[in-house]
């Protein structure tokens, strides 16, 4: 949704709309991990407080920069920063920040081991608003050898859901789809989210006509959809139950 409305010329009436609503329910719950008492509060927290700083209620996006900015200059090599709000504010630092919070965040994916980590940074590099960063981030993802299929898809897939990079996201896929394949091995769900999260943030005429036109993207949907076909007819044959 942020990805389509963020081109709308109502935009900003609309982020207004939104901390209006959430500045409340922000201030009430506030950074401290004891507002939260269970899972659920937990990550519904995390959730309002991410759209918080996603939509530009200004206490949270200071908070977050100052958060990142503690980190980057920390001597402790380990995550500092609260789980609950790891996501939100290495996005955050990142998007209103520059090369050298993103560079931070680099450095700190290559050197994790750790899935979780890994994916939360990954998705925060995303988060960045230099689209040139982004079509690195976006060759990186596919021709490193230290970043998985897996990874790859999270990278693409949000890189396509930033709104700098939706429209050259599908371009770079549909002209690497090569690469891309080799690397997804023929891995048909994490190829079916790919597909999915590139194409669903595509919102003007010019945009969609250029999926109808690319044949390589056609091939991707005939594939795709072969699939689908495929698993219905067996769930429906009996072969499955």
């Amino acid at each position: 949704m942020y990805a389509l409305l963020a081109e709308s010329t109502s935009y900003e009436h609309f982020k207004e709309y939104l901390v209006q609503l959430l500045s409340p329910v922000y201030y009430n719950l506030g950074w401290l991990e004891s507002s939260a008492t269970n899972a659920t509060q937990r990550f519904l927290r995390a959730l309002i407080m991410g759209a918080a700083c996603k939509f530009g209620l200004p206490d949270c996006v200071l908070k977050a920069q100052q958060l990142y900015l503690v980190e980057m200059t920390s001597l402790k090599t380990h995550n500092q920063i609260a789980d609950d709000f790891q996501q939100l504010v290495y996005c955050t630092g990142i998007e209103a920040g520059g090369d050298a919070e993103w560079g931070f965040a680099l450095r700190r994916f290559n050197g994790s081991t750790k899935a979780m980590e890994r994916h939360r940074l990954l998705a925060a590099l995303a988060c960045t608003k230099n689209a040139s960063i982004l079509l690195k981030l976006l060759e990186e993802s596919v021709s490193s050898p230290t970043i998985s299929a897996v990874e790859m898809q999270l990278a693409i897939s949000s890189v396509a859901k930033n709104p700098v990079g939706k429209t050259f996201t599908l371009s770079f896929v549909t002209n690497n789809w090569k690469r891309v394949n080799a690397k997804l091995s023929g891995s048909s769900y994490i190829t079916r989210r790919l597909i999915t999260d590139v194409t669903d943030c595509l919102s003007s005429e010019k945009e969609l006509k250029q999926v109808v036109k690319r044949k390589s993207l056609n091939i991707i949907f005939i594939e795709f959809y072969s699939f689908t076909v495929f698993i219905t007819f067996m769930n429906g044959s009996g072969i499955f139950k």
